[in-house]
């Protein structure tokens, strides 16, 4: 088991450039879901996270089966939020 905290920035980045170029958001999900290794690891720390635990929980109110597609629509959620501040 790996450690989110040091893949997630990367990921996060990723998502973030791949939306400059693309802002597709079916796109993007589907890069995020194939990206993702550990999807537990990325919910439990949006869990703890001050900021992203609220966006977790906006995600959690739609009807989403696996834990990797829900891990898919919190990273998606949360390069949107931060593009939308830049």
């Amino acid at each position: 088991m790996h450690n989110p905290s040091s893949t997630l920035p990367s990921l996060i980045s990723e998502l973030r450039a791949e939306m400059r170029r693309s802002p597709r958001r079916s796109h993007l999900h589907e890069l995020a879901r194939r990206r993702i290794d550990a999807p537990h690891e990325i919910i439990d720390w949006a869990k703890r996270d001050r900021r992203w635990s609220f966006t977790l929980a906006e995600i959690m109110n739609e009807p989403i089966g696996m834990a990797r597609e829900l891990a898919a629509r919190l990273l998606v959620a949360i390069v949107d939020e931060l593009e939308q501040e830049r």
